[in-house]
């Protein structure tokens, strides 16, 4: 943990008074050893934490942190441009609905509004869910290259919650070939029995996947027959969504957006 903080310590030397440092000037603010700087310093090098200038063999900040920034900044807009329509959504289906993106290769709840009828215990904001057995990290994943999703599969596996969670990555490809096709995912008591859930793809002015949304609620309140219709409101508040987001960028298309 010493090293983390150290690294941390560093980082935090640059500012905009001081946008490039040496490793002395470094060492002399921390009061590090050169050769402990130096170190630290090309580690985070490695990983685009911080660039090295060629002329003067000064460091500035890397653009690793700028595509981390720009993520939370991502994220902060998904969560206002969508909390208003997981309202409506929450209200007029009577369940719980929860926005999420894909970190790490798993499910991060950004927002979650419950319906007093429809209460989900195993979700809360800021926590984690595998991608395999939920409905929003089917369309999380529907669309990542093969290698990419064989890569995943590797490093997280498809571990069994329920009888009904996919377990074989073949049947997984399957699935989420479907996914694809109907533009929506459905968790069948996958991840906990007697749970059911929906959920559609947000897609930003690019047209690609940063969100999902979904509808979750006791298998008794979402069952086969109500799934379609589910679905279909699950996809136009999505589609909402990614409207707000800049998608789609056919102006014809966009007269429609909300």
């Amino acid at each position: 943990m010493r090293a983390v903080e150290r690294a941390i310590e560093v980082l935090n030397c640059f500012s905009l008074e001081h946008p490039d440092l040496g490793i002395s000037e470094i060492a002399a603010m921390l009061k590090l050893h050169k050769s402990t700087v130096h170190r630290i310093l090309v580690t985070m090098e490695l990983h685009g934490l911080v660039e090295q200038d060629l002329n003067s063999g000064k460091y500035r900040l890397g653009l690793k942190l700028f595509e981390w920034g720009h993520l939370v900044i991502t994220q902060k807009d998904i969560i206002r441009e969508a909390k208003t329509y997981l309202r409506e959504l929450a209200n007029r289906c009577r369940l719980t609905v929860h926005l999420s993106v894909l970190a790490g290769g798993e499910v991060f709840y950004l927002d979650k509004l419950e319906c007093s009828t429809a209460l989900i215990s195993y979700t809360n904001v800021g926590k984690r869910a595998p991608f395999h057995c939920t409905a929003m990290g089917k369309v999380l994943t529907a669309g990542m290259p093969g290698e990419e999703l064989d890569r995943l599969v590797e490093e997280k596996g498809l571990q069994r919650y329920t009888p009904n969670t996919i377990v074989l990555p073949e049947d997984l490809r399957e699935h989420l070939r479907r996914v694809r096709e109907q533009g929506y995912a459905v968790d069948r008591e996958e991840i906990q029995a007697g749970l059911r859930c929906v959920a559609a793809p947000i897609l930003n002015h690019e047209g690609k996947v940063v969100a999902a949304l979904s509808a979750s609620g006791l298998a008794a309140d979402i069952p086969d027959e109500r799934i379609p219709v589910l679905a279909k409101e699950v996809m136009e508040t999505a589609s909402k969504v990614s409207c707000r987001l800049g998608y789609p960028r056919n102006p014809e298309i966009k007269r429609g957006c909300v």
